[in-house]
């Protein structure tokens, strides 16, 4: 979870599914080949592979949290 700010998740290839924890509950979202998806800021997400995939994340890494999956 990045609290100072959204991160981009920008997929170069494979399939992700990226589970998100929002406030009016928990979202799937789909991704595959060259798509990209903005993660809120302060929002957990989880990513599932679903076929071998490349992705840089781009974030501010200030404060950044994490915890078990």
């Amino acid at each position: 979870m990045h609290p100072k700010g959204d991160e981009l998740l920008h997929l170069r290839s494979g399939a992700l599914d990226v589970v998100l924890e929002l406030s009016d509950g928990e979202r799937t979202v789909p991704i595959h080949g060259l798509e990209a998806i903005s993660i809120p800021k302060e929002s957990w997400q989880t990513v599932k592979v679903r076929a071998a995939a490349q992705t840089p994340h781009i974030t501010c890494g200030a404060d950044t949290e994490m915890r078990p999956a």
